[in-house]
């Protein structure tokens, strides 16, 4: 998801941008708390990614 988010849209890379943001969504509660405080800090600088 971060890597399509920063993608230039002539490369057509986001395609699943919204696939993975439920992806993520759905199964943040189930990820290690390392993952979880990435994931919490990267929302702080996401256009696409708001609060879980």
């Amino acid at each position: 998801m971060i890597i399509q988010e920063h993608a230039p849209r002539v490369v057509e890379y986001r395609n699943n941008l919204e696939n993975d943001i439920a992806a993520i969504r759905s199964n943040f509660k189930t990820l290690p708390q390392v993952v979880q405080q990435a994931i919490q800090d990267y929302i702080k600088k996401s256009k696409v990614l708001n609060k879980l």
